[in-house]
């Protein structure tokens, strides 16, 4: 099994709501939104399906998962980040 970093981060809305935006960072493009957290981890999850397809279908090269320590942090918009965790493929 191979766990994928997962990232998902609220943003605001054009029209002042919230969004969320679910990522696998190692994988290019693996990327996914939804209007709760939850609804965004099972967008990706059908998203991380479909990418693993493509991946297969045409010889593409999948990336190892990058290892994460307890001292992992993301500098960028701390504030609005929702959640860090490892998802297996």
């Amino acid at each position: 099994m191979t766990n994928y970093i997962t990232i998902i981060q609220q943003a605001p809305t054009t029209t002042g709501g919230k969004i969320y935006a679910a990522i696998h960072p190692d994988l290019p493009h693996c990327i996914a939104q939804g209007y709760t957290a939850e609804e965004a981890r099972r967008n990706l999850a059908e998203v991380r399906a479909d990418w693993f397809d493509h991946a297969n279908e045409f010889n593409l090269p999948v990336p190892e998962p990058r290892l994460i320590s307890n001292n992992f942090v993301f500098a960028w918009d701390c504030e609005n980040l929702c959640e860090v965790e490892t998802r297996t493929r």
